[in-house]
């Protein structure tokens, strides 16, 4: 008798993940440090990677393992250790500078997460969707959400630089609907 995933577990797991990438953007906001906005972005690039693996274990579609493994090895592994390189060697510290001060902006990222929510409510179906084509549904309300702080993290920095480097999330965000 062949081993046959329940969808449901799957659901679970990768909400579960996707509530930690969320999590973790937030606290992305309140980061001064770039170092520490390197490492947050490794471990939601992990946590990307992980959410696809598990899409392609209950989906049976074995080649998005590969996506899943590049995503692992490039965006969570060389990237991040080629940009801490890079701020070593130029001598950064503490470049990051927003606008609005943390608790403010931790509180806009909370009411941009609520709106992306209610953004992705109109978009699912569960009538007309099977178990296998809903899994994961959640995660199009965490990547509405994701890019949105992605966009105004992008315009809460003072410098050029850690503006450059706010794109990165974005990428993740606009990421996730491949997956899907």
């Amino acid at each position: 008798m062949p081993f046959v995933p329940n969808p449901e577990i799957g659901n679970r797991i990768i909400t579960l993940m996707a509530a930690l990438v969320l999590v973790l953007q937030i606290a992305a906001v309140g980061q001064r440090g770039i170092v520490s906005s390197i490492r947050i972005f490794a471990v939601q690039s992990f946590l990307l990677g992980a959410i696809a693996a598990v899409i392609a274990y209950f989906n049976q579609a074995s080649h998005i393992y590969i996506a899943a493994l590049l995503t692992v090895f490039l965006k969570a592994g060389l990237l991040p250790r080629l940009l801490e390189r890079l701020v070593e060697k130029i001598g950064i510290r503490r470049e990051i500078e927003p606008l609005i001060n943390v608790p403010l902006s931790i509180l806009i990222s909370g009411g941009l997460t609520l709106l992306g929510y209610v953004v992705a409510e109109s978009f699912y179906h569960p009538e007309e969707t099977s178990a296998r084509a809903a899994l994961g549904h959640n995660t199009l309300a965490v990547a509405i959400a994701l890019f949105l702080i992605g966009f105004f993290v992008m315009v809460n920095r003072r410098k050029a630089l850690t503006r450059s480097w706010d794109c990165f999330p974005l990428k993740t965000a606009s990421s996730w609907p491949r997956f899907l």
